[in-house]
């Protein structure tokens, strides 16, 4: 299961850097950014499930602490589930492309939110997972 996080993870940080590459261009192609977009999702998609299952495993030899930080971890994946429905719904192509520069100020916020996640989760579940995972 940390195999598959720590996949994730990297999968993500390389579609956000994907996504970075495709902003900064002088001129947005919208098709690539609608693919990479699309990728981004669907990785987060992934990711999401991953977590979901690691908690889900985690949970019972949790210490009191620990179970506060996955149930926070839980709790912030229902908000940012709904923040990115309703940015996805707001940014449709053809309002990225009439309004480039607050698309990429909206996804600079997006992308700095992603990589903060990143970071919790690994700060959170990377130990845990591997002391599982030397535990059985």
């Amino acid at each position: 299961m940390l195999c598959d996080l720590k996949q994730s993870h990297a999968e993500l940080l390389e579609f956000i850097s994907e996504l970075e590459a495709v902003l900064s261009a002088d001129v947005i192609q919208v098709a690539l950014l609608a693919r990479v977009r699309l990728q981004l999702s669907k990785a987060s998609s992934r990711r999401k499930r991953i977590v979901s299952d690691a908690i889900q495993r985690l949970w019972e030899g949790a210490s009191a602490e620990e179970m506060r930080r996955l149930d926070q971890l839980r709790g912030n994946d229902v908000a940012i589930a709904a923040l990115t429905s309703r940015r996805v719904r707001e940014w449709s192509t053809e309002t990225i492309a009439a309004n480039r520069e607050g698309y990429r100020a909206a996804s600079s916020a997006m992308r700095k939110s992603m990589r903060e996640r990143i970071a919790t989760e690994r700060a959170i579940l990377y130990p845990l997972l591997e002391r599982v995972a030397q535990h059985p």
